[in-house]
């Protein structure tokens, strides 16, 4: 149940491209969160094949053809991976082709 009227949007990217259907938040708020304007924002519902709905509420104004991070700098795979109770290897290896890659030497 929502606390409070909430602000919904979508991403384009489902299991389809990897994302576990684990990430969704729990009763007892465990799950993941994509990272919008800076802030966090909790996967709610499912993730369908290929979208997800996220809780911007607490984001700031959001609109169409904004980025969210879903991994990345500040949502490292390995945080991204325990938020769906797997492993960082397995989160990789599940990302499809759509996905955005951008190697980096270290």
């Amino acid at each position: 149940m929502a606390r409070g009227p909430r602000r919904i949007c979508t991403t384009s990217a489902g299991f389809a491209d990897g994302l576990p259907q684990s990430l969704t938040q729990t009763k007892n708020g465990a799950g993941g969160y994509v990272l919008s304007q800076g802030q966090r924002c909790p996967y709610i519902a499912g993730v369908e094949m290929d979208l997800v709905a996220i809780d911007t509420s607490d984001s700031g104004y959001v609109e169409r053809g904004d980025v969210v991070e879903l991994i990345g700098p500040t949502i490292p795979i390995d945080a991204f991976a325990a938020a769906a109770g797997i492993s960082g290897y397995e989160a990789l290896t599940r990302l499809g082709p759509r996905c955005y890659r951008r190697y980096q030497k270290l």
